[in-house]
């Protein structure tokens, strides 16, 4: 009888080994990509991972997110490449986020014009497109678990192919306003990732994608001829022996003021792609859906299991974060979304500051595409074309949202949950 149970307990390990092990591997897969230190083991672990998304629901989330991570490095290894390195940081607004993700100083850059550039955010947008349509075979009823740890993860910037001693990604997360990675105390930066964080890291991308498409509308050669030197200070852009001869001892800041003062003054951008702005309304309807999928996803989790986000029945802080989920976050996330799809429909307006009882038509400011002014969008004239009357959210509506999502308000929990 003691070796029928002996047989039958090694037949059944034999039987589940496949799924232990292959749980084992999407977690070691994930930490040899972001711990890798040359492009070629990187490249032996990816061919791991499209060999199991081939069958393997997880394996398919870890290749989206390793084709994201690989998305995030071409912009870093771009702005590299053309000597991105502001001497004054507070002009670094005026790029995305995620075109601030650079290696170290280049110290001879490759010369950089409008259409370069514009054929980066080209490509950027079209890796993400490429992001999108791997997490979307993501089957969200197939659940998953990938152990993501960002203690030693490292993503080069650079594009020497070298991985060792290049920016961690945990800094990456720090500009972007996460906890201090550099804070000794911090705890292990370690996240069992699951079937709703695939649909976190889909709406992440669309999100980019709407800045991207919003920028690739218009013709903004203008704007960075007479200010993108502020950015990259040595890359040959029009104004740079001109606005910063050699030997310039003048404060940077107040050069940087009056570069800021020159973009403003430029962006009056015309509409040469209008489909393209059609598209950031379709992106941004995406992000509120797949927000709204992506927390009925986390609801309905039964595990408190590293939450990359948790919900309100997942209590403990965030390590990278900081932060916390209660159901009254939660409740005023709902209601931001609704008023951002009630907005994004055109069944809520924009409130004016000089325009009261009339509002701007998201809606048609996105599907009737008119040349963009910031200037004359602020005092009214430039975004005539799109008023209407009726219902409209003002800044009272949205200092209520921000007051009652508490710690961080409204800012914070929107750059946590896209």
């Amino acid at each position: 009888m003691g070796r029928f149970f002996t047989g039958l307990a090694m037949g059944l390990l034999t039987i589940c080994q496949p799924a232990f092990a292959q749980k084992v591997t999407l977690s070691s897969l994930s930490a040899a990509f972001f711990e890798a230190s040359t492009m070629e083991d990187r490249a032996a672990v990816e061919a791991q991972i499209a060999a199991l998304a081939e069958n393997d629901n997880g394996a398919r989330f870890l290749m989206g997110l390793t084709e994201m991570a690989k998305t995030l490095e071409f912009a870093g290894q771009s702005m590299t490449r053309h000597g991105y390195g502001p001497d004054d940081p507070d002009i670094m607004f005026i790029l995305p986020p995620m075109m601030l993700m650079t290696g170290e100083q280049n110290a001879s850059p490759e010369p950089l014009d409008y259409e370069t550039f514009r054929a980066i955010l080209v490509e950027l947008d079209n890796r993400l497109a490429g992001v999108i349509a791997i997490l979307r075979a993501v089957e969200p009823d197939d659940e998953f678990g990938v152990l993501l740890s960002l203690d030693n993860a490292k993503l080069n910037f650079s594009g020497d192919g070298n991985f060792e001693n290049k920016w961690p990604l945990l800094r990456v997360l720090g500009l972007l306003g996460a906890n201090d990675p550099s804070d000794r105390k911090s705890p292990k930066f370690a996240f069992r990732l699951d079937n709703a964080d695939a649909i976190w890291l889909e709406g992440y991308a669309h999100l980019m994608r709407a800045g991207l498409n919003f920028w690739l509308a218009h013709n903004f050669e203008t704007t960075f001829n007479v200010s993108f030197h502020a950015l990259f200070p040595r890359a040959g852009l029009p104004m740079q022996g001109v606005l910063t001869p050699e030997g310039d001892e003048r404060p940077v800041q107040w050069a940087s003021v009056a570069d800021g003062i020159s973009l403003v003054h430029t962006i009056n951008w015309p509409v040469v792609e209008p489909e393209r702005r059609q598209a950031v309304l379709t992106e941004l309807m995406t992000v509120t859906r797949l927000s709204r999928e992506n927390w009925a996803a986390i609801l309905a989790e039964t595990d408190n299991d590293r939450e990359w986000l948790p919900g309100p029945h997942q209590p403990g802080l965030n390590p990278l974060t900081g932060g916390e989920v209660n159901q009254q976050v939660l409740d005023g996330w709902f209601q931001f979304l609704d008023m951002s799809d009630a907005l994004l429909s055109g069944d809520l307006l924009l409130a004016h500051w000089r325009l009261p009882g009339r509002g701007v038509n998201l809606n048609r400011f996105f599907t009737e595409p008119t040349d963009f002014d910031l200037v004359l969008s602020l005092t009214g004239p430039g975004i005539a074309p799109y008023l209407e009357e009726g219902p409209a959210v003002d800044q009272t509506q949205m200092r209520a949202f921000n007051n009652a999502m508490g710690r961080g308000g409204l800012g914070f929990f929107a750059f946590w949950f896209n």
